[in-house]
């Protein structure tokens, strides 16, 4: 058996040797845990659920313009990119058509197109650029103020059912215009931007009868509910031009358009915030029908168009730069607690 004064100095030992393995540890280089990255895409349940179900006064709407005849595969692969992001975030969005991007995917990029035909995040839109006679863009048109309103709606008409040559700014024997895009898609709700400076009214009954039933505006604040002749409005109470916002934060743009939308004079609940780009922000400095028809010589002598004018591209950088801020921006409403985003077909059903 061991004596008193041993069991004595046995703890005082233990209790130096605990007093030493305390200082130790104090004294030795504290590591910080790694922050908890957010929550990445693909590890989130279901980001659509964290938009609510019921009505809500702020709906979220994308929109992604193609029109880069100059560089077809890469609208392609902007396209492809971009509805990856969308299915990862589980949120809707409208893609618009020309014309010759309508011939263009349909018949070189089949499988994307019957991909976003057939995805259940996206609507279709259609919308007009240079050379149709009737965009107020397109240089030498005819002086629509000169037709009546039966020959402006019968020159629309032949546009939207055929095929556009873009060197003569003349339609084909093709089919094609918006009646294609119809034909190709099926029966949906569809969505049209046209801008004739001239008899809009008139020229939107051409495209009611072809299958529309709401138009792309840009002026002032556009209620749910509010008509353009014989057509839906979308609405849309702010808009941001994404691409011109590279580096910003996501969230601050956010809550400005939230702010604008709320203020804006006319503006009445609920309120619509427009997301917009263009398929050649991702990759060019300017888009093809803008290098094309507002050239010095097509504003000097008109048709025939030089198409082999093209846009300088984006560095990667820069073509990053656009990406990222249209991923935070995706983020952001998926995050956010009262945002509902929506595509066309769904805001049209709101009307229902």
């Amino acid at each position: 058996m061991k004596s008193k004064p041993l069991l004595g100095l046995i703890g005082v030992l233990a209790l130096i040797m605990f007093v030493i393995l305390v200082l130790v540890i104090k004294q030795s280089p504290q590591t910080t845990p790694p922050s908890v990255p957010p929550a990445s895409p693909e590890t989130e349940e279901n980001l659509l659920e964290a938009t609510p179900d019921e009505p809500t006064d702020y709906y979220v709407t994308f929109t992604l313009n193609t029109q880069d005849f100059s560089y077809p595969e890469l609208s392609a692969q902007t396209v492809e990119r971009l509805l990856d992001l969308h299915e990862t975030y589980q949120l809707p969005v409208t893609i618009f058509f020309t014309t010759t991007m309508v011939d263009y995917y349909s018949a070189f990029q089949p499988d994307l197109f019957e991909r976003i035909l057939t995805s259940p995040l996206v609507s279709i839109g259609y919308h007009i650029r240079p050379p149709v006679p009737y965009h107020p863009n397109t240089p030498h048109a005819p002086d629509l103020s000169e037709l009546s309103i039966q020959e402006l709606q019968d020159l629309v008409r032949t546009y939207e059912t055929h095929g556009l040559d873009l060197v003569t700014g003349e339609p084909t024997t093709a089919p094609g215009g918006f009646a294609y895009l119809v034909e190709l898609a099926g029966d949906r709700p569809y969505i049209v931007g046209v801008a004739t400076g001239r008899a809009l009214p008139d020229v939107l009954e051409v495209y009611k009868d072809l299958g529309a039933v709401m138009f792309a505006g840009h002026s002032g604040a556009m209620n749910l509910g509010d008509t353009t002749g014989p057509l839906y409005t979308r609405p849309e109470q702010s808009e941001l031009k994404a691409f011109e916002h590279t580096g910003e934060d996501a969230s601050a743009l956010l809550a400005e358009m939230k702010e604008e939308a709320e203020t804006k004079q006319g503006s009445i609940a609920p309120f619509f915030l427009n997301i917009k780009m263009h398929d050649n922000d991702f990759f060019a400095e300017q888009s093809a029908w803008t290098t094309v028809y507002l050239s010095p010589s097509a504003r000097r002598s008109g048709a025939p168009f030089d198409t082999s004018l093209t846009s300088t591209l984006l560095s990667i950088d820069e073509s990053e730069a656009q990406w990222k801020l249209y991923e935070d921006l995706l983020r952001a409403v998926a995050q956010h607690p009262t945002f509902k985003s929506v595509n066309i077909e769904q805001t049209h059903n709101l009307l229902q």
